[in-house]
C-alpha cells in the first residue's frame, strides 16, 4: 500500500523574509488527514525526482522521509562545497547559510560534521586566510579577534596567535601607517581618528600614540 503526497512551492516571486528563502511543502495524506511538512525547495524538486525514477512508489510515512532526509542531506553538501568553491566557510557561517536556506538543525548538524570531518570546511584553515587577509588591510589585533568571534572561531584558538601574524611592538607604527593616509579633518581631527583607528581594531593606546603623532607632524609643517 503506497502513500499520498504532494509538493508545493512557493512562487517565483515571494521574497525571503530576514535573509532565510522562501520554502516548499511536502504534503502527506492520511487516513487522519494531511500532515505538512516545510523543507527548502531544492531538497523537494531531488525529492520529486528520485520518487518518480524509483520502480515503485513509497509504501508508508517513514520510506517517503527517508527519501526526504537522504536529498536534504546531498543537497546540503552540494550547497556547502557551492560555497566554499568561491572562498573558505567557517563552520558557524555554512550552518548559518543552510539555515538560511531552510534546512533541519539534525540536517545541519549532519552536513557539516562530515563537510568538517572531510576537510571541505576547516575552521583552523579559514582562521589563517582571514587573519592574513586583514592583516594586509590594516586591520588591528582586536578587530580581527572581534570579527573571527562572530563567525564561531575564538582567535585563542589559532596555533600562532597574534605572534606569528603581528608584530605587536609595531601596531602603533601600523596604526600610523593607515592614519597618515588620511585628510586631517578640519574639526575634532584628533577624536575622529581615534575612533576611526578604534574601529579598526587598533588598542585605545597605539590609537591615541599613532594619531598624536601624526598630527604633531602636520602642525609642524604648517
Amino acid at each position: 500500500m503506497s502513500v499520498d503526497w504532494m509538493i508545493e512551492l512557493p512562487e517565483r516571486d515571494k521574497v525571503a523574509l530576514g535573509g532565510r528563502r522562501p520554502k516548499g511543502t511536502l504534503v502527506i495524506v492520511g487516513e487522519e488527514g494531511a500532515e505538512r511538512m516545510s523543507a527548502p525547495v531544492a531538497a523537494l524538486k531531488a525529492l520529486d525526482k528520485r520518487l518518480e525514477g524509483l520502480p515503485e512508489p513509497p509504501a508508508s510515512r517513514a520510506e517517503l522521509l527517508f527519501h526526504l532526509r537522504t536529498v536534504s542531506e546531498e543537497c546540503a553538501m552540494a550547497r556547502v562545497a557551492r560555497l566554499v568553491e568561491r572562498r573558505d566557510y567557517s563552520r558557524k557561517e555554512v550552518a548559518d547559510k543552510l539555515a538560511e536556506d531552510g534546512y533541519s538543525h539534525s540536517c545541519i548538524d549532519r552536513v557539516v560534521e562530515r563537510a568538517c570531518s572531510c576537510r571541505l570546511v576547516d575552521d583552523a584553515r579559514f582562521a589563517d586566510v582571514f587573519i592574513r587577509t586583514k592583516v594586509y588591510a590594516g586591520w588591528g589585533a582586536a578587530r580581527i579577534a572581534r570579527e573571527l568571534a562572530r563567525r564561531g572561531v575564538d582567535v585563542a584558538s589559532v596555533e600562532g596567535w597574534p605572534h606569528e601574524y603581528l608584530v605587536l611592538e609595531d601596531e602603533a607604527d601600523r596604526a600610523y601607517e593607515l592614519v597618515s593616509m588620511r585628510r586631517v579633518p578640519a574639526k575634532n581631527a584628533y577624536a575622529k581618528f581615534v575612533r576611526f583607528l578604534a574601529a579598526r581594531g587598533f588598542s585605545l593606546g597605539d590609537a591615541t600614540r599613532a594619531v598624536s603623532r601624526y598630527l604633531a607632524e602636520q602642525e609642524g609643517e604648517e
